[in-house]
């Protein structure tokens, strides 16, 4: 295949924090058939035979967990050697990592840096905030260990996003979070809204709170354009795009399924980490190629469901929000819809027509120079 794309879980759902919010622990539990422990290398090196072997024009790695870190630096420096080694010429190797921040340390941030390594950061915005829900096993915050590390990623120059978990709390202090990471020097922004394992949590994302938050987010950003400062908005520069004719970096954005790899640390593989479950498990890389996978009934199965809710077909805005996430569908009035419909419908209401102003602007300006 010419492009691969790899979402690989080194140590699965081990992780050194206990977030009140997380939704992954559940899911470990609900699946006690994985393994959680560290990839042995026997199977580390037959993902990387295989992927190298398969990926003509380019391969892109993104390690997730649990906390991918736990797996050691030592493994990381293997893996990358081993790319080194096995890779086709001419084919673009790519990384990223999403980290919790704990383990990093002066040499973590010069393997990144020397690897090119893009780097997301969890910081749910203040200390204050943060420490709320994202605790060690200890129950003790871990804003100042997380700003530790983002201060380290910066001193190497390694280009990181930081990610940002809307919950109830946060969606109320939308200027705080966003003047505070600004404050910090953060230029790339991801607001991911909560969707606890309980939907009773206090933690619980209202869609009247979510649509509150993308309002405010979106002035305070707006006004940063006006004064000639972008900061990079994930969201935001989604629909930009989508304006302007280009695509999006989410598949949620493209309102569809990207046809990604989840490879977990046994070397079971799935269509999607959202979906890490005994229905959509398509096999192992022991017994099977990606591109076998990628042709396999289950994977065609599940990239073309394109199930939409019925408000979608009627909705002016389904350009822009393309129902988003089918993760994301819950059961609405008799049937399923994107749980945060409502807040997306108010929010575009609300900031289209200047983000219609941005998106003109910068194609003039910049001629579809990406964003």
């Amino acid at each position: 295949m010419d492009n691969l794309s790899l979402l690989v879980k080194p140590a699965s759902g081990l992780c050194n924090m206990a977030c009140r919010y997380c939704f992954y622990r559940d899911e470990m539990n609900r699946y006690k058939e994985l393994d959680m422990r560290v990839m042995p290398e026997e199977t580390m090196e037959l993902l990387i035979e295989r992927a190298c072997a398969e990926a003509k024009s380019s391969l892109r790695i993104t390690f997730q967990g649990g906390e991918p870190t736990l797996a050691c630096l030592g493994y990381f420096r293997r893996f990358t050697e081993l790319v080194r080694e096995k890779k086709r010429r001419g084919t673009a190797v790519s990384y990223a990592i999403q980290t919790n921040g704990l383990l990093i340390d002066g040499e973590w941030a010069r393997f990144f840096a020397e690897n090119h390594f893009l780097v997301g950061l969890s910081f749910d915005g203040t200390p204050r905030i943060h420490d709320a829900n994202r605790l060690d096993h200890g129950g003790e915050g871990t804003a100042s260990r997380v700003e530790r590390a983002w201060k380290l990623l910066r001193e190497h120059r390694v280009e990181t996003n930081v990610l940002c978990v809307v919950t109830e709390q946060a969606a109320k202090k939308p200027q705080q979070i966003y003047r505070y990471m600004k404050e910090m020097g953060v230029a790339y922004l991801q607001f991911i809204p909560c969707i606890p394992p309980a939907e009773t949590a206090s933690w619980q994302l209202s869609t009247d709170s979510y649509a509150y938050f993308l309002k405010a987010v979106f002035d305070l950003w707006y006004r940063d354009w006006q004064n000639g400062v972008y900061i990079s908005v994930r969201h935001l520069d989604d629909y930009l795009n989508l304006l302007m004719g280009r695509y999006a970096s989410s598949c949620a954005a493209m309102g569809q399924c990207g046809g990604y790899f989840a490879v977990e640390n046994d070397g079971s593989v799935y269509p999607c980490d959202f979906f890490v479950s005994r229905d959509w498990y398509l096999g192992n890389i022991r017994e099977a190629s990606f591109t076998e996978l990628a042709k396999s009934g289950k994977m065609t199965e599940f990239l073309t469901e394109t199930y939409k809710p019925g408000k979608c077909r009627e909705c002016s805005f389904y350009g822009l929000c393309r129902g988003g996430c089918k993760n994301d569908y819950s059961m609405g009035e008799g049937e399923r819809e994107n749980r945060f419909c409502s807040a997306y419908r108010e929010f575009f209401a609300y900031a289209m027509e200047r983000m219609i102003k941005v998106g003109k602007e910068i194609f003039m300006t910049a001629r579809m120079a990406p964003l």
